[in-house]
């Protein structure tokens, strides 16, 4: 914010009606609670006008006079992550966390920085532990299910998360398409083995076999071994990008 040189300019904060209204202070004689509150509040009106490069700028002046409010930390995560600096929105969103632990947004946003980094284990955890603080948001499940099915090929931890998201939010077209295309490909695996096994002929014991047990798990794919016993499975309970 560019402002009348030595002096600031103070909003009427507590006035909603006259929030535009602004008086002139000199520099010196503003104190640092003053001074705090007035970058504040310029960030929030750059931010809500999606002016993101001054809301930065103003947050950052903010921090440096007041370092514990994590709001500021949580809204340079998301000015970060919108640029695709995602260092910079994960240590953001570290520094929210510090000061409200376990709040499940910044959690999943972090997350979401993180896989951006292929840092895939870390992610992982910490879209569980936003799902652990709010079990009841859709779109937690779906980055989950999202990270399993694009990046790490979990087949039947994405089944698993689709389900979950898709019974919070039936509308999830994404996760429906997604499950579907799951489904497909178990099928396809499982009939793959089943003609295996009968083309050895009725007189060779596929099962009994301790050799077969060696050559079925080198016939399996990594995606396979992903999703053995998925069919099985009863639990039931946007994207990353």
């Amino acid at each position: 914010m560019k402002w009348p040189r030595g002096s600031l300019i103070f909003p009427e904060m507590n006035n909603p009606v006259k929030m535009d209204e602004v008086f002139l202070f000199e520099e010196f004689l503003t104190t640092e609670p003053e001074r705090y509150t007035l970058h504040h509040h310029y960030g929030s009106q750059f931010f809500s006008r999606k002016m993101f490069n001054q809301a930065k700028e103003e947050y950052l002046l903010a921090l440096a006079l007041q370092a514990g409010n994590s709001d500021i930390h949580n809204r340079l995560g998301m000015i970060y992550l919108k640029s695709k600096d995602y260092r910079g929105a994960e240590t953001a969103y570290r520094n929210a966390l510090k000061l409200t632990p376990g709040y499940a947004p910044a959690v999943a946003k972090l997350a979401i920085c993180l896989t951006a980094q292929k840092k895939y284990s870390l992610a992982e955890k910490k879209f569980r532990q936003a799902i652990k603080a709010d079990p009841s948001n859709a779109n937690y499940h779906l980055d989950l299910g999202h990270l399993y099915y694009y990046l790490t090929k979990n087949y039947r931890g994405a089944l698993n998360s689709y389900r979950r998201a898709l019974k919070l939010d039936p509308g999830l077209q994404e996760a429906r398409n997604n499950l579907q295309d799951i489904k497909q490909k178990f099928k396809k695996w499982k009939n793959q083995e089943s003609d295996f096994n009968n083309s050895w002929g009725s007189d060779f014991d596929y099962n009994g076999s301790a050799d077969s047990k060696q050559a079925e798990s080198q016939l399996h794919s990594p995606e396979e071994s992903n999703i053995a016993g998925a069919w099985e499975e009863q639990n039931t309970q946007r994207p990353l990008f």
